[in-house]
């Protein structure tokens, strides 16, 4: 996905805000000042504000933080240049201010962030974008648990100025204890979405469907309650119950294949890759 703002919406810095005349203005007219991430709302008839109009007069019109967000969520395949829009993708500032209003789940907001992340790389984030990142729990897709927790313990040790990689380690648990909690949240949004359900509705026969839900939620069951370590193993779970042919040990489910379900319509592929699309995207609307 791509996180687009019209043209018209930019404003390069707080100067070049200011430099815009009372008269070209319209009442509650909104810009993105690129230079702080922040977006205003001008005001003709407020009496104060966060930023005042170079040619203002009467001690009225103002810019005002705080405004509705001026941002959008497009497909990659939408063309955003023919639609006079700005990519903004990249600016992971603005993913942690004003994208998760925009999101149905936390799961569908930390995919894509993790999305962004990916192309943008650890390292060439920001103090403030990696202080997001730990709080959110993204990692780049490919990289090692391992490496990502290296690197995130060093960040909080020089970004907090802790002593210890301890101390560092501590922080880093306490801001996963939130995102576990907003993931654990997200999923039992999901099984009880009409999203999931209309999907099992669109393969199962009627017969199977009830079946499906009683190996389903286990593995929501079990996250949920802070059984399974992380949100990862519990997508591992559930991927495990579509594709495996193994029992997964946390949940002791089969795969859908073992299990015989018997597909009223469309084929095992699809019916999957669709399962795996709500679980590992989070986008129930």
């Amino acid at each position: 996905m791509k996180l687009l703002i019209l043209d018209a919406d930019l404003t390069a810095t707080t100067v070049t805000l200011t430099a815009l005349t009372e008269a070209s203005l319209s009442d509650m007219d909104a810009k993105l000042i690129s230079g702080t991430d922040k977006i205003v709302r001008y005001s003709a008839m407020a009496g104060s504000g966060d930023y005042t109009p170079d040619d203002q007069t009467g001690g009225t019109g103002f810019w005002i933080f705080h405004a509705a967000p001026l941002l959008e969520l497009q497909d990659d395949s939408y063309d955003h240049a023919a639609n006079s829009k700005t990519n903004v993708s990249s600016n992971l500032i603005l993913f942690r201010d004003y994208v998760r209003n925009l999101c149905v789940t936390h799961i569908q907001y930390k995919y894509l962030v993790t999305q962004q992340l990916t192309t943008k790389l650890w390292t060439n984030c920001t103090a403030d974008e990696k202080d997001f990142l730990v709080t959110l729990g993204a990692k780049e897709d490919g990289m090692a648990r391992a490496a990502d927790e290296t690197n995130k313990i060093a960040f909080i040790k020089s970004h907090l100025s802790l002593a210890t990689d301890a101390l560092a380690k501590l922080e880093l648990a306490h801001r996963w204890g939130f995102s576990h909690e907003e993931i654990a949240l997200s999923y039992s949004e999901i099984i009880h979405s009409h999203k999931l359900h209309d999907v099992i509705a669109q393969y199962l026969t009627y017969s199977d469907r009830a079946d499906f839900i009683q190996n389903l939620i286990p593995v929501f069951a079990l996250l949920k309650e802070g059984f399974i370590s992380n949100e990862e193993d519990g997508i591992d779970g559930f991927v495990d119950l579509v594709n495996s042919t193994n029992s997964y040990s946390g949940v002791g489910n089969l795969g859908l294949a073992d299990l015989g379900y018997f597909l009223d319509s469309g084929n095992l592929t699809d019916f999957k890759a669709d399962l795996l699309l709500l679980v590992e995207q989070g986008d129930i609307s």
